[in-house]
């Protein structure tokens, strides 16, 4: 009875909790103009988070009911993942340019510049925020148009190079009419690189 009690209380906590979910996302929502010429940033990333079955969507239930998961434990070793759901994470923020160099980068600077320490301008007016049920890149692309109406700032959008996250990007670029800076981040397009490196030649 104690320990249904108890699940009972925390099912209820989770429930209250939710309801101020999105509350809690727009606290630090900017809608109007940045008085600024500073870049204007977003950036965007996905998490895969487990779901109870009757959360998953179709096609990803579909496959884990064929695959017969053991969907209510851990998975083992070699079983199929089948049992997530994607959820987008968006950050918009404003920052003054600062350029480097690949060698500032991978820490190896030349002897002239040993001595040298460069600081990164700090970032402002940052806020992040996701979800597994909302079109968050859209919702970045608002709040960015509502920071800069008239688009005079230079945008940049930093990605980690997922093909299903770039069509999305490239699509909303297209219906806001947006013109900004596509860059992949500097370690993903590393261990691409690393991985294309072991590619045997013909």
């Amino acid at each position: 009875m104690v320990a249904e009690a108890i699940k009972r209380q925390s099912l209820m906590l989770v429930e209250d909790i939710a309801q101020d979910f999105c509350a809690f996302y727009e606290q630090n929502r900017f809608s109007s103009p940045e008085e600024t010429s500073d870049l204007l940033v977003m950036s965007f990333d996905g998490k895969a988070i487990v779901m109870r079955h009757d959360s998953l969507r179709e096609v990803t239930k579909k496959a884990a009911t064929n695959q017969d998961q053991k969907l209510q434990t851990r998975l083992s070793q070699g079983e199929k993942c089948n049992r997530k759901r994607m959820a987008q994470v968006a950050n918009v923020y404003t920052v003054k340019a600062h350029e480097r160099t690949a060698e500032s980068i991978m820490k190896c600077s030349s002897a002239k510049e040993s001595n040298v320490t460069h600081f990164r301008p700090r970032v402002r007016n940052k806020r992040v925020w996701t979800s597994v049920e909302r079109k968050v890149i859209e919702e970045a692309f608002l709040e960015a148009l509502q920071r800069d109406p008239k688009q005079s700032r230079k945008w940049i959008i930093l990605v980690d190079g997922h093909p299903h996250q770039i069509k999305q990007i490239k699509r909303a670029m297209k219906r806001f009419k947006v013109k900004a800076v596509l860059i992949q981040d500097f370690i993903h397009v590393l261990e691409y690189l690393w991985k294309a490196s072991e590619i045997p030649s013909n």
